[in-house]
């Protein structure tokens, strides 16, 4: 390895902000850690499971999309194509929401049976069931901006933007404590993940019209027209849902063919 060649300079340049921010970002576990650890008994335990059923959902559903997406749009950027980029990243934010928010939707209304079903025995009683869940529905409501922000965040790497990324970054894990401290108050332990949804989505917001700024296309309205229909088809199938779900209550088998 040449560390003396211009190309392998670069990426240590663009790699040094991101870097940098990741000391600050990275300290969000530890921040949750420290405000729950002041509140009753099960509140760690109700937010640390509830995220981490988020994030496996995450894995599941949008991992493997943006992994393939992230190369093509990398393309396109070196060659200055950029309405290609947007064609690209916009077609994925509109594919992985589409994934995505029939989980939201079913979940929010629907999502205790199944978190009955993974983890209430023992010592975890239906009290615990019944927190876990709201934690786990605040969760939910950051999940289209996680998908989002990811695409918008991989735009940014791709044109080589990496201080915008790092920048907004640090901005928002200041904003996200800010949010617990005053939110503790008023919701207990449901203020982390409270202030986890808020934060994402602040982060969307300015996320993409930071990327319109840099990429200067048109053509915001198609992509909020596409959300809004899967939202409104996916909140639909949800409340078809409601006459049927009685019958989840006789096992996980019933309950998973409703969902799905």
């Amino acid at each position: 390895l040449n560390f003396r060649h211009p190309e392998v300079i670069r990426i240590f340049r663009l790699m040094t902000p991101l870097i940098l921010s990741m000391l600050i970002t990275k300290i969000m576990p530890l921040t949750d850690r420290f405000f729950l650890s002041q509140l009753p008994e099960g509140s760690i335990s109700y937010v640390g499971y509830s995220y981490r059923i988020t994030l496996r959902i995450i894995e599941i559903l949008a991992s493997g999309t943006m992994l393939v997406l992230f190369p093509v749009m990398a393309v396109n950027a070196a060659s200055s194509n950029y309405e290609n980029l947007h064609y690209y990243m916009t077609k994925g934010i509109k594919t992985l929401f589409y994934l995505i928010i029939p989980f939201v939707a079913i979940f929010f209304l629907y999502g205790k049976p199944m978190i009955k079903f993974i983890f209430e025995r023992g010592k975890f009683t239906p009290y615990d069931t019944e927190a876990m869940f709201r934690a786990f529905a605040l969760y939910l409501l950051s999940l289209p901006a996680i998908v989002i922000v990811g695409i918008l965040y991989k735009g940014f790497y791709a044109i080589q933007k990496n201080t915008v990324v790092a920048a907004v970054n640090v901005s928002m894990t200041l904003l996200y404590i800010g949010f617990c401290i005053i939110l503790l108050k008023f919701f207990n332990y449901l203020a982390i993940p409270f202030s986890h949804a808020l934060t994402f989505n602040i982060n969307l917001v300015i996320t993409s019209l930071l990327m319109k700024r840099y990429l200067r296309v048109k053509g915001s309205r198609d992509v909020l027209v596409e959300l809004a229909k899967s939202s409104i088809s996916a909140l639909i199938a949800a409340l078809c849902l409601w006459p049927m779900m009685g019958l989840a209550k006789y096992g996980l088998v019933q309950y998973l063919a409703l969902c799905g």
